[in-house]
């Protein structure tokens, strides 16, 4: 009788920790469930209410990265949970961890560096994807100027004008020379004869720029009027006037063909000739 009750008792403890493991690993994988449906609803939310593509995706690198670190905590946790359940010591398993984290803490410093440097240029908005970018003075890197492909908490990828890909470790980003920001100058030189009325000249230019001020394929795009800087400076074989206009950063190459043509039309139809570069020959001489 008492080993029946014995094996009784064994039995109600077995059941008892299996149905307290069972417990641990369902409410484990609702909260986990929770969490996922509550960051879908976010970013359904950010999209659903015009938020900034840019911001966007910020918000979207910190949810994902946050919900990963957050999983892992509540495995981890529940792990903990069910060896006690099971009755197993986990204070020799929490030092083994913690001597585990230092040496891997201490192995991995770049590592922790490059993410610490991600998350400060997410909070900080220091540069977003398309902006033109120039990264400078890094420990690892020299100077290297892009298009910002893609940003994550470990690295930033940018184009380059041949469309080489290069990921520079966000750890590595010491100076940033943002070029493209929330407006960019757009500069066009023409370059005319010395002996060419200058006056004339940035008189047709300024008639040129008005026109072009109301054309349909860029007057959304111009922030201020285009100004006519005069004759900016000189080589052995013209004389440079400049023109400059602000514009919103993401067309201003087109605006500058559009800028250029406009101001090539006018000073042709003017009778005014645009200077032609002369043989080295002849300009040294």
């Amino acid at each position: 009788m008492d080993i029946l009750n014995l094996l009784l008792a064994k039995d109600s403890n077995l059941l008892a920790k299996i149905f307290q493991i069972v417990v641990i690993v369902v409410l484990s994988l609702i909260l986990m469930r929770v969490i996922s449906v509550f960051v879908a609803r976010f970013e359904e939310r950010l999209l659903r209410t015009g938020t900034d593509m840019q911001v966007a995706a910020r918000y979207k690198t910190f949810l994902t990265t946050g919900t990963y670190v957050v999983n892992i905590v509540i495995v981890f946790i529940a792990v903990l949970m069910i060896l006690i359940v099971l009755g197993i010591d986990i204070a020799p398993l929490l030092a083994s961890v913690g001597v585990a984290s230092l040496a891997l803490s201490l192995g991995a410093q770049t590592l922790i560096r490059d993410y610490i440097g991600g998350i400060l240029i997410l909070l900080e908005d220091q540069f977003r994807v398309g902006d033109v970018v120039t990264f400078g003075n890094g420990v690892s890197i020299g100077n290297v100027t892009g298009t910002v492909d893609q940003i994550t908490l470990r690295s930033t990828s940018i184009r380059d004008v041949e469309g080489r890909l290069i990921i520079v470790p966000n750890g590595d980003i010491r100076v940033i020379s943002r070029v493209a920001y929330d407006w960019m100058r757009v500069v066009v030189d023409f370059n005319v004869p010395y002996g060419a009325d200058i006056g004339k000249v940035v008189d047709v230019l300024k008639a040129a720029m008005e026109k072009a001020a109301t054309d349909p394929e860029i007057v959304g795009q111009l922030l201020e009027a285009p100004v006519i800087q005069g004759w900016n400076n000189f080589s052995p074989w013209a004389v440079q006037v400049r023109l400059m206009a602000k514009t919103l950063p993401e067309n201003r190459l087109d605006i500058a063909t559009i800028l250029r043509r406009y101001g090539l039309d006018a000073l042709k139809q003017a009778g005014l000739q645009v200077a032609i570069p002369l043989p080295d020959s002849l300009a040294g001489a």
